[in-house]
């Protein structure tokens, strides 16, 4: 069915035989850009190669892990072990490139642990 002008001036109009909706304006590209889920202000679509360092967040998170409960060992007689200190030395880093998360780490961990067995000190 060829489309005459009454029909391309109607609130609906034909495009190939098939009814469609108007044409709508577009809205600029700042409105209708998608969100972002990028934490960066240039790299927005985390496409280009981006590092943050996460040394002191590796660091916080295995020492809480570590030294939340202490006591690694333990039996009724009053044998225990326990860890004492933690000591980490090295570099982390949380990278992105094309839109995927890479964790990169290089680290040393040093526990020193305490404890008794069968009344000795370990």
């Amino acid at each position: 069915m060829p489309a005459t002008n009454a029909v391309l001036h109607d609130k609906r109009y034909s495009a190939d035989g098939i009814f469609c909706e108007p044409p709508k304006k577009l809205e600029t590209a700042a409105a209708a850009a998608p969100a972002q889920n990028s934490q960066s202000q240039w790299n927005t679509n985390d496409y280009h190669w981006e590092e943050r360092d996460a040394t002191d967040f590796a660091r916080q998170a295995i020492s809480d892990r570590l030294l939340g409960d202490r006591t690694i060992w333990s039996d009724a007689n009053g044998n225990i072990l326990e860890i004492t200190a933690v000591e980490l030395t090295g570099d982390a880093a949380s990278n992105v490139r094309k839109g995927k998360r890479i964790l990169t780490y290089s680290l040393k961990l040093k526990v020193t642990c305490e404890g008794c067995r069968n009344g000795a000190r370990l």
